[in-house]
């Protein structure tokens, strides 16, 4: 504050440079501040849904207040979305945001895009990155749990069919299919006496984790159910989340 009070009184005493500069710094340490004070105390996280039809394109966030997002893509989107929605004229190419997963939200497409995506995918795996595959397949089966993806179950069969086929491409395959996957409900007891008969059998070797064969993510998710409770799917506002997997660093 010292810094602007001088700066008031006596402007000659700065060069236009050092006045813009100063005025730069401010407004970008304010900025920054103020966002990360809204992460800090806004529950749940970011989630983005995606919609180009023929009529129009629409970004729309799933959080009942909207935060401060980055929108990474190649297509000239705005740098940042600040508001609850953003709808322009459609897109002539298909639109993939926050491809990479170069920041922290979901992003939920329009049924097309998916089946699209994972098309691409199927005949072209080494084209997308290996971050870049999982989270594409973690966000679909995601918001597909979430009954947030139109046509979602046929489009489900599409990605499972897409991973399983190309399973080299897809080191955590099972883990990465997390949320697609469907269990039996069992008690609470019943599941731990499963897995603490086969605990060692269970993650002590690779075969947990590989794929449509691996148990692991299976059984850590039967466990999840009945300790938070098979309705417990809030996904977005201030509520606290379900306990979830894989975790995001499991893009890696």
């Amino acid at each position: 504050m010292f810094i602007c009070s001088q700066m008031e009184e006596h402007p000659e005493q700065f060069s236009a440079v050092g006045r813009a500069q100063l005025v730069t710094d401010f407004c970008y340490f304010y900025a920054h501040d103020k966002v990360y004070e809204y992460w800090f105390i806004t529950g749940g996280f970011p989630a983005l849904q995606l919609s180009n039809s023929p009529l129009s394109f629409e970004l729309q966030q799933l959080n009942p207040s909207p935060w401060p997002l980055r929108l990474s893509s190649k297509q000239g989107l705005p740098p940042f979305l600040f508001a609850q929605s953003l709808t322009t004229s459609p897109k002539n190419s298909e639109v993939l945001l926050n491809l990479n997963f170069t920041s922290f939200y979901r992003v939920n497409y329009d049924p097309t895009t998916w089946i699209s995506i994972f098309s691409q995918m199927d005949e072209h795996p080494e084209q997308f990155s290996a971050v870049g595959r999982a989270q594409l397949v973690t966000d679909f089966c995601y918001f597909y749990a979430h009954d947030k993806v139109d046509r979602g179950a046929a489009i489900k069969e599409i990605v499972v069919d897409v991973v399983y086929r190309n399973a080299e491409h897809f080191e955590l395959c099972d883990w990465h299919l997390f949320w697609c996957h469907s269990t039996v409900p069992a008690t609470l007891s019943q599941l731990l006496k499963r897995v603490a008969l086969g605990v060692t059998r269970l993650f002590d070797n690779d075969a947990a984790f590989g794929c449509r064969t691996g148990q692991a993510a299976r059984s850590l998710n039967s466990i999840c159910n009945s300790v938070f409770g098979t309705n417990s799917k809030e996904v977005y506002g201030n509520t606290p989340l379900k306990l979830m997997a894989p975790p995001e660093r499991a893009y890696l």
